[in-house]
């Protein structure tokens, strides 16, 4: 078991350096795909901003009333969690139909299977980028001043790209094998929707709030929304999104290393 293991983790970190040092292609193909959604619109990936904006200030106006919490406070916690959550369901559910969109390139053409994470996490970094403008129109319009925390978003970036790369390679191999899986994950995202601090705080819960801690995606969208709001994330979280972010990595090198040659006899 050890044998294979140690095996398997060099497969999956050679693999890993080899695209990455190819990055040229993803990088472009992702630029591509961005291109190609919104091909002859006349505002292009901006439809975006325009979307979130009122996405984002409707839930706000609404939420603000039935919370009763002033707009100016509520308006950039939802701002920053629903864009932030925006990034973490499309990467969640296109993990899903990743090798599946893409089996004629992988029956055809000998190409390593990470590259397609790579370019799903780079496409929805793109777009997540675009709707980013709108969090910080939002905070500026609202005087709120811009602090050292936000030096903690490129470590959050990274940790979401490792995240990313891991569910897409499980996800992506069980939905392959397994049909079922996008449905039952897309049903599970559209819940999590709910029981995540998004559109909520925590202490809202009252003496039921450690609920929300149980739940990992809600340290995941604090390490970006808490930097964006002036306040540090705290050790908890910190330190539930690592052992999280370990546990994910363990795993996707042991489907990898395990599946990935019989990946393509699913398709």
């Amino acid at each position: 078991m050890l044998k294979a293991l140690h095996r398997y983790n060099l497969e999956f970190f050679k693999d890993a350096i080899s695209v990455i040092k190819k990055h040229d292609a993803w990088l472009y193909i992702a630029w591509v795909d961005i291109k190609l959604r919104y091909k002859r619109t006349a505002l292009g990936p901006f439809w975006m901003v325009v979307v979130s904006f009122i996405s984002i200030f409707c839930i706000a106006g609404l939420g603000s009333l039935l919370f009763s919490i002033k707009l100016a406070e509520y308006f950039p916690y939802v701002a920053c969690g629903m864009v932030t959550w925006s990034l973490i369901s499309a990467l969640i559910t296109e993990s899903c139909m990743l090798y599946i969109n893409q089996q004629w390139l992988i029956k055809n053409i000998k190409t390593s299977l990470l590259n397609f994470c790579f370019r799903l996490f780079v496409k929805n970094l793109i777009i997540f980028a675009h709707a980013l403008v709108v969090v910080f129109c939002v905070l500026f319009c609202l005087g709120i001043d811009f602090k050292v925390t936000l030096l903690l978003l490129p470590l959050t970036v990274i940790i979401y790209m490792v995240n990313a790369v891991s569910i897409a390679v499980c996800l992506g191999f069980f939905a392959t094998r397994f049909r079922d899986v996008p449905q039952v994950v897309q049903a599970l995202i559209n819940i999590l929707a709910f029981m995540t601090p998004i559109m909520w705080k925590p202490r809202m819960l009252k003496e039921y709030a450690y609920l929300a801690d149980l739940n990992p995606l809600t340290h995941y969208v604090a390490i970006f929304r808490e930097p964006l709001l002036g306040v540090y994330p705290s050790s908890l979280t910190w330190s539930c999104v690592i052992v999280f972010t370990l546990i994910n990595l363990f795993l996707t090198i042991l489907v990898y290393g395990k599946y990935k040659k019989q990946l393509v006899f699913w398709l």
